[in-house]
C-alpha cells in the first residue's frame, strides 16, 4: 500500500480538520452576513442610500452567499474527500480574498482622504463642555481619530492575512487528495503489471496410461502380428 504523508498547518494539526473548521466558520459566518445583506438590501426603498453604497450592498450580500455556498461544498467534498468540491472551495476562497483586498483599499483610501478637519470639528462639538479646554479637545479628537485609522488598517491587513493563510490550507488539503488519487492510480497499475501468467492450455488431448483396455497393447495395433515373427499357421 502506498502511503501519502498527511500535510498540516499550525505546526501539528492535519489539514483536513482545517478544511472542516474553516467550512463551518463560513456557513455560519457567510450566512449571517448575507442574511443581514439582503435584509439591507430590502430596506433600500424605504431608506435609500447612495449609488455606489448600493452598489457596494449589493456585492457584499452575494459575495457572502456564495460564500455560504461554497463552503457547504468545502464540508461535504472534505467529508467524502471529492477533489472537485475542495478544489472550488478554494478558488472561491482566492476570489473571495481578492474581492475584500479591493473593498479594503477602497475604503482605507476613502478614510484618509476625508477632511480631517470636519471630523475633528465634529468631534469637538460632541465632547467639549465647561470642564474641557478647546485645545484639550482639539489634541484629543485628533488622537482618537488617528487610533481609528490604525486599528482600521490593522483589522483589514489581519482579516487579509487569515483568509490568505485559509487558502492555503485548503489548496494543501486538494493537493494532498490528488497525491492520493494519483497513489491509490499507481497501485492498481502495479497489481495489474505483476499479476501472475495463467499457464497455457493446449487444444489436442495429452496422451493416456494405460487404463487395462487389451487392445490398447501394441501388439493388437495393425501390422503388429508381422512385426512380432508373423501369423502363426497350424499344420
Amino acid at each position: 500500500m502506498v502511503y501519502v504523508r498527511t500535510r498540516l498547518f499550525c505546526c501539528c494539526l492535519p489539514v483536513r480538520f482545517g478544511v472542516f473548521v474553516l467550512s463551518i466558520l463560513g456557513l455560519a459566518g457567510g450566512g449571517i452576513v448575507s442574511v443581514y445583506g439582503w435584509i439591507q438590501v430590502a430596506k433600500l426603498k424605504q431608506y435609500p442610500l447612495a449609488f455606489s453604497d448600493e452598489v457596494a450592498l449589493y456585492i457584499q450580500a452575494i459575495l457572502f452567499t456564495v460564500l455560504t455556498l461554497v463552503s457547504l461544498f468545502g464540508l461535504i467534498g472534505a467529508s467524502i474527500k471529492n477533489i472537485g468540491m475542495v478544489s472550488s472551495f478554494a478558488t472561491f476562497l482566492a476570489i473571495h480574498l481578492c474581492f475584500s483586498i479591493g473593498i479594503g483599499i477602497y475604503s482605507l483610501v476613502v478614510l484618509f482622504k476625508q477632511n480631517t478637519d470636519d471630523a475633528i470639528r465634529e468631534c469637538i462639538n460632541s465632547t467639549v463642555d465647561q470642564t474641557t479646554s478647546l485645545a484639550t479637545a482639539t489634541q484629543t479628537c485628533k488622537d482618537a481619530l488617528n487610533i481609528v485609522k490604525g486599528v482600521t488598517v490593522a483589522v483589514y491587513v489581519i482579516t487579509w492575512l487569515v483568509q490568505l493563510y485559509a487558502y492555503f490550507i485548503v489548496d494543501r488539503y486538494a493537493k494532498q487528495l490528488e497525491d492520493e488519487f494519483a497513489a491509490q492510480d499507481t497501485e492498481r497499475m502495479v497489481a495489474q503489471i505483476s499479476r501472475p501468467i495463467p499457464a497455457a492450455v493446449t487444444t489436442y488431448a495429452t496422451p493416456r496410461p494405460n487404463n487395462g483396455y487389451s487392445f490398447n497393447e501394441p501388439r493388437h495395433s495393425y501390422g503388429g502380428q508381422y512385426r512380432a515373427g508373423g501369423p502363426s499357421t497350424a499344420v
